[in-house]
């Protein structure tokens, strides 16, 4: 079994806040946190449409991660996860086998600048 150890990035909202007052304004950003695990499953696949010059590439690979209280009260805030040096997407998350979570991997996530 491999393991693997890289980030996870959490969507949160926050609230502006200037001179120790609440502005009402909330911003999005972006929260790192890195994690390790064991990787159960190595899947790749290529996805060519008749509308894109390159494929698209997906994986499937199922990774099981070690929770911490932060990703047991987080999971539907995961934007992506780093694999290999690439951020993709979050197919379907698995939490019967806790305290570890696994976590199976889609398409290449793209940021967008919003």
């Amino acid at each position: 079994m491999n393991k693997w150890c890289g980030k996870i990035g959490f969507f949160v909202n926050e609230e502006v806040i200037k001179d120790g007052r609440h502005t009402g304004v909330w911003k999005s950003r972006i929260i790192e946190r890195k994690y390790q695990g064991d990787m159960l499953a190595d899947y790749r696949k290529m996805e060519n449409t008749a509308y894109s010059t390159n494929g698209n590439i997906s994986i499937n690979n199922k990774l099981s991660i070690l929770s911490d209280r932060y990703l047991n009260d987080n999971l539907l805030d995961i934007k992506y996860i780093e694999f290999k040096g690439q951020k993709f997407s979050v197919a379907s998350l698995d939490t019967i086998n806790a305290p570890r979570i696994t976590i199976t991997l889609g398409g290449v996530y793209h940021e967008s600048k919003t």
